[in-house]
């Protein structure tokens, strides 16, 4: 009995943990905060305060960050790389043991390997995650709180109809798109693939366990809305004459929703009104880039 106690998780919020890193080193926690980055080549990501908490912090920088590293297991690592959309921005639990080796007055003393690490990463600490409990998704899209000014407007995208001459037979290739998905054909969707990458494709579209299964067959991410084939309200393009970003409303109404800026079309998660897809013009034809 005085094991399991000892082992038991606590709840606490990383701005808890932020506050006292000394008082939560080496126990396993239960950490209420937000998904902030999904870094999958490098750690794992980083877990933030809720925005709401943010104001009980200093002003974040580079050099003093607000959010604590995650370090996860491969299965974890495997999943999140693939479903990216499921924990960006999300807002979680997650239960982890809490280790911090780039404290002042002790990263000195670590290995060189160790105080170059501490240089990128590890400032707050780090939490090795047992596992994430979804309790759902922030709308606030700086929660790193490194980028408070108002991104430049000078990648806002252009729309491309589908009735003019540079949007040509996007909607031929919208419906085409459209029946496939809802007729969940693999072979279909492939065939909407350039022919170097269609291999992939028709393996992609048919494991459950892939990136291009994830992002356009799965319940979470598919287009759901029945009018995503009217151009304007279902879907709208953003691009030129040779590559372009398809984005579908799936919800019932979109409006004032849609992606201005093209950072708004990657920064997509399972509650984001609408869905993009890269387009490309190839010979004349539009093909799926994604």
């Amino acid at each position: 009995m005085f094991a399991a106690a000892a082992h038991a998780a606590a709840p606490v919020r990383v701005v808890d943990v932020l506050r006292q890193p000394a008082a939560y080193m080496d126990k396993r926690l239960v950490v209420s905060g937000v998904i902030g980055a999904v870094d999958i080549g490098y750690g794992g990501g980083t877990l933030c305060p809720l925005p709401a908490e943010r104001a009980q912090l200093h002003a974040a920088t580079s050099d003093h960050p607000i959010c604590i590293d995650l370090r996860l297991r491969e299965d974890l690592r495997k999943e999140m790389g693939i479903k990216t959309e499921k924990y960006r921005r999300a807002i979680v639990e997650i239960t982890a043991l809490y280790w911090h080796r780039c404290r002042v007055g002790v990263r000195d003393r670590e290995p060189e390997v160790i105080r170059e690490d501490c240089k990128d990463s590890g400032l707050n600490g780090y939490l090795g995650v047992e596992s994430i409990v979804i309790r759902g998704y922030s709308s606030d899209r700086n929660i790193t709180g490194l980028h408070p000014e108002p991104l430049d407007g000078s990648n806002e995208m252009v729309e491309l109809s589908p009735q003019s001459k540079e949007g040509a037979d996007i909607d031929k290739f919208v419906q085409t798109f459209l029946a496939a998905v809802r007729a969940r054909d693999a072979n279909a969707l492939a065939l909407l693939t350039p022919k170097e990458t269609r291999g992939f494709a028709r393996i992609g579209f048919t494991v459950p366990a892939t990136r291009l299964y994830w992002y356009v067959l799965s319940p979470e991410m598919t287009i759901t809305n029945a009018d995503a084939g009217l151009p304007g309200t279902g879907y709208r393009v953003y691009g030129d004459t040779d590559s372009a970003n398809l984005c579908f409303c799936r919800r019932h109404d979109c409006t004032r929703q849609w992606p201005l800026r093209v950072v708004d079309t990657y920064d997509i998660n399972v509650a984001s009104p609408t869905l993009c897809h890269t387009i490309g013009r190839i010979h004349g034809s539009w093909w799926l880039r994604d």
